[in-house]
Order: structure tokens, then C-alpha cells, then sequence
């Protein structure tokens, strides 16, 4: 949906994965060096490095699925321990919907 809040879930989500990939490239850089040789050509990553890359690239995606489940559940359970999206005033009333 294209509402405020919608856009405001969206973005928070972005900045979510640009933090956690961020992090992961700061690691890998620590490990195997910097991606450009002094030459101004990219330097050649090792078996090694790239299953790294592709390791993180799903460890992001992972995280990224927990917290947007995190944050609908925050919006879904809004009524508290009882785990019902509904008002707390039918919780131990059978409805159909």
C-alpha cells in the first residue's frame, strides 16, 4: 500500500538490510582486504570469499524474514498476551467472519 505508514515500514525495513549488509561487508573486508587493487583493478576474490558473499547474502535475507515477522506480529497482536488480532472484548467469544 502506498500510505505514510506504509512507506515509513518500508523504509525502516531498507535501513534494517543496509545495516546488516553493511556490517557483513565490514567483516569481509576485515578478512580478505579491500575489493580494488592499488592499481584501480578489481582484485580477484578466492573460493573462499565468494561462498563468504553468498553465505551473508542469506544470513541478510534470514534476518531481514525475522524482523519483518517481528514487526507484523507487533501489528497483528496489537491486543496483548492472548495472541488475538481482535478486540480484547470478544477474545473468549466464538464469531464468524
Amino acid at each position: 500500500m502506498n500510505t505514510s505508514e506504509a512507506r515509513a515500514l518500508r523504509q525502516k525495513l531498507k535501513n534494517f538490510k543496509h545495516n546488516e549488509e553493511k556490517r557483513k561487508a565490514n567483516r569481509r573486508l576485515t578478512a580478505y582486504g579491500q575489493t580494488w587493487n592499488n592499481d584501480n583493478t578489481r582484485r580477484a576474490k578466492d573460493i573462499a570469499e565468494q561462498a563468504r558473499e553468498l553465505s551473508d547474502r542469506r544470513e541478510v535475507e534470514e534476518v531481514c524474514c525475522a524482523n519483518i515477522m517481528a514487526e507484523a506480529k507487533k501489528v497483528f497482536y496489537k491486543n496483548g498476551d492472548n495472541k488475538n488480532p481482535w478486540s480484547s472484548k470478544i477474545a473468549n467469544t466464538m464469531f464468524w467472519m
